[in-house]
């Protein structure tokens, strides 16, 4: 199989159009997807959408700190870091209405008790 100028227009428009390597290579015919994607970089056409794997070779290259995603706390767990936070500060009128708020009553005894 060989690229005829009239072969190299047809891939230029389908690619301008948005069709994938496979559509454009069953389009075609007598030719593979991989074959359409090495004539488009050598044609130079307009890259495709950035995927997710070469985003993250991007991240990697330019040395740039990602986010690190903390664990969501639960209920019980912010209630606890609210008493351990501020233990010394609070009253104990403080602490039950705050007990109200995450647990209900007897679930806070339990754990103060």
């Amino acid at each position: 199989m060989s690229w005829t100028p009239e072969r190299e227009k047809k891939l230029r428009e389908l690619w301008k159009i948005g069709h994938t390597a496979s559509q454009i290579a069953s389009l075609l015919g007598n030719t593979t997807r991989n074959a359409v994607i090495g004539k488009a970089h050598r044609l130079n056409l307009e890259a495709r959408a950035v995927s997710k794997k070469s985003t993250l070779k991007v991240n990697k290259e330019s040395n740039v700190k990602t986010e690190i995603k903390t664990q969501k706390l639960g209920r019980k767990a912010k209630f606890k870091a609210l008493l351990s936070k501020y233990k010394n500060c609070f009253s104990l009128v403080t602490v039950l209405m705050l007990a109200f708020i995450f647990f209900n009553f007897s679930y806070f005894l339990r754990i103060v008790l």
